[in-house]
């Protein structure tokens, strides 16, 4: 007796296909949403690399500037509650002499006494040159607020919030007091930086302290 050939079954029901879109929706997800995270994170790491090699940058400048400094007066009244630091330079290594100029650095701050004075963004560093050396500080530091350049930038958001950027150095252990982010040593003429930073991290900001110092060879008592 001769069997009918059955018909190999090659179409799909609606239910079948129904798992079978739900299953690839799945997957697509997944991979969408582990593709995100990996290229936010990759973008983190970026802006976290960028942020570390601008600030390295500024202190190698200031340091090898300062190597050639003499008369390093930091954070010199009136403004002894503010980051900044001046010394003459010696821009043609030829040892100091009157006609050089005076270099200013300093974290970016606002006064707080009449007239008001705005020296930049708080997260920032500034670099700026009063070629007179004014004997007066304050009229020394307008100088060179004036012609001011960005030593280190501030990274913001497209809002315009402060996403990284120089904040409060950490506390001396011996003192409590927060380190200054310039100190000068008149013993042994040695200029120090320290510089802490913050920038994005995968769940908040997080910081790092970079520091650098160096022996001034003109340094005048």
């Amino acid at each position: 007796m001769m069997m009918k050939e059955t018909k190999a079954k090659t179409s799909l029901t609606l239910a079948e296909t129904a798992v079978v879109i739900s299953i690839f929706a799945i997957v697509i997800a997944a991979t969408g949403s582990i593709l995100f995270n990996t290229t936010r994170s990759g973008a983190k790491l970026v802006d976290k690399a960028k942020v570390l090699q601008d600030a390295n940058w500024a202190i190698d400048f200031m340091i090898n500037e300062a190597r050639w400094g003499a008369g390093f007066e930091v954070s010199p009244v009136p403004f002894a509650d503010y980051d900044a630091v001046t010394f003459q330079s010696d821009i043609d290594h030829n040892g100091i002499t009157s006609i050089d100029p005076c270099v200013w650095y300093w974290r970016g701050f606002e006064t707080t006494v009449v007239p008001i004075t705005v020296y930049g963004d708080s997260a920032a560093l500034y670099r700026g040159v009063d070629d007179t050396c004014d004997p007066d500080f304050e009229i020394s530091l307008q100088t060179a607020n004036a012609n001011r350049q960005e030593l280190f930038r501030e990274v913001r958001d497209s809002s315009g919030v402060v996403r990284a950027g120089v904040v409060d150095n950490p506390v001396d252990s011996v003192t409590t007091d927060p380190f200054s982010i310039f100190e000068y040593d008149l013993t042994n003429q040695n200029f120090k930086v320290i510089l802490t930073v913050e920038y994005p991290g995968q769940t908040n900001s997080q910081t790092q302290t970079l520091r650098a110092s160096v022996t001034a060879l003109n340094d005048i008592p």
